[in-house]
């Protein structure tokens, strides 16, 4: 461990952390489901919270409001009726603001998200914390539950992945830590892993993440990982041996905890940060929903006009049948024999036909262009009926998408 620095501790024991090392390091929490992974997750963030570190939590599953029992300073940022603010993309420049410079602990809830929204949201956190941490220079922590999801070993880098990754290799330098939490490993980029300088790994089962277990820490904690009990874990960090402990019990209230039929209440907790919340509230967040009546009106009004313009289509159609064109008068003058070009002349007269072709064509559209008969009038409107009628079906499709989004 680094010598005369301040510590935090995880387990009843008496095993600590380095907080210096864990708010600016890389790292890595880890454990099937019920193994004690989440409450490793809260224990390491509620000792940090308790000694006033800086941090922003990406909560993907809305488990850590809890954390707001005891840190009344906490924001809550969301899209839930409980949450102290509502999360937009618009709020995501104050909320980094807030987080890095003023050094507002901020839980960043997208489990109401659908996936591309929250991960469009989450790359302009990271983003943004990237580049500002280069400017302030101020210790900082990011938690992502469920990395797997953004970090993935298969399927692909996008941008989030590239932009965590960079965090992982370069925010140290700025004094820009990440804690990753999954609990499949097997999962994870291993670029991030390879990064990581602690890490818990709590119980596993399965054989490949037995095998990432193998790895990252020996076969012989490979073969013993399955025999954790709940809570236990191995700890691995950079500056000492790998050690099996035994991981407290957080001390907040358990939001991610398996629902019971006595749980009826959930507690509500609003944060202190009156005047940061203020500030966050008054950044406009997205345009209005559309008011389904206005829309069915002009629904309205353009079935009507479509039915004006079907009835002048009848019109024209009569017309045309009660006056049809006049037959041509022009007599046709009998051709006189010609004699046949020879050989040398054939290039030249085909190259005369294509001219006098596409005069012809030019001024026959013109006449029928200036022509306002019956028949071009009819032809011209069925074209503009066409084209409204594929424009105003396209609209009108959109907005009945919203309608029944809305009623959703």
């Amino acid at each position: 461990m680094p010598q005369n620095s301040k510590t935090i501790t995880i387990t009843n024991d008496g095993v600590t952390l380095p907080i210096q090392s864990i708010v600016t390091g890389r790292g890595f929490i880890t454990g099937k489901s019920g193994s004690g992974k989440s409450n490793t997750a809260s224990v390491v963030i509620e000792e940090l919270l308790k000694n006033r570190c800086p941090l922003l939590i990406i909560d993907t599953d809305g488990e850590y409001r809890g954390l707001k029992e005891q840190f009344k300073d906490l924001i809550h940022v969301g899209q839930k009726e409980e949450s102290d603010v509502e999360l937009t993309l618009e709020r995501v420049d104050l909320i980094t603001d807030l987080a890095l410079i003023q050094g507002a602990p901020i839980i960043l809830d997208v489990s109401t998200f659908k996936t591309e929204q929250s991960k469009s949201i989450i790359n302009e956190v990271v983003t943004l914390l990237f580049h500002k941490e280069k400017e302030h220079r101020k210790h900082f922590l990011i938690v992502i539950e469920e990395v797997h999801e953004f970090i993935p070993q298969q399927g692909g880098v996008d941008e989030l992945a590239q932009n965590i990754i960079r965090i992982a290799k370069r925010g140290r330098k700025r004094g820009l830590g990440i804690c990753g939490i999954s609990q499949r490993p097997s999962a994870v980029d291993k670029d991030f892993i390879t990064q990581c300088s602690w890490s818990v790994w709590h119980r596993f089962t399965w054989a490949i993440d037995k095998k990432a277990v193998n790895q990252t820490l020996g076969v012989d904690y490979a073969n013993q990982i399955s025999s954790l009990k709940t809570g236990e874990a191995f700890l691995a960090t950079d500056w000492d041996e790998t050690t099996r402990l035994t991981i407290k019990q957080k001390e907040t209230f358990d939001e991610g905890a398996t629902p019971h039929t006595s749980d009826i209440v959930r507690p509500t907790f609003k944060s202190d940060q009156s005047e940061l919340i203020e500030q966050l509230r008054s950044i406009e967040g997205p345009p209005p929903k559309l008011d389904p009546n206005a829309l069915r009106t002009e629904l309205t009004s353009k079935n009507s006009r479509i039915k004006d313009l079907e009835n002048r289509i009848l019109e024209l159609t009569s017309e045309l049948d009660a006056n049809p064109p006049p037959p041509s008068t022009k007599r046709i003058e009998p051709s006189k024999p010609v004699s046949l070009p020879n050989p040398s002349q054939n290039k030249l007269l085909e190259d005369s036909i294509e001219s006098i072709n596409a005069n012809t064509k030019k001024q026959t559209t013109a006449d029928v262009s200036q022509d306002f008969s019956p028949i071009w009038e009819l032809g011209q409107l069925i074209l503009y009926l066409w084209r409204v009628s594929l424009r105003g079906f396209l609209i009108i499709l959109v907005k009945l998408i919203g309608i029944f989004k809305i009623k959703l």
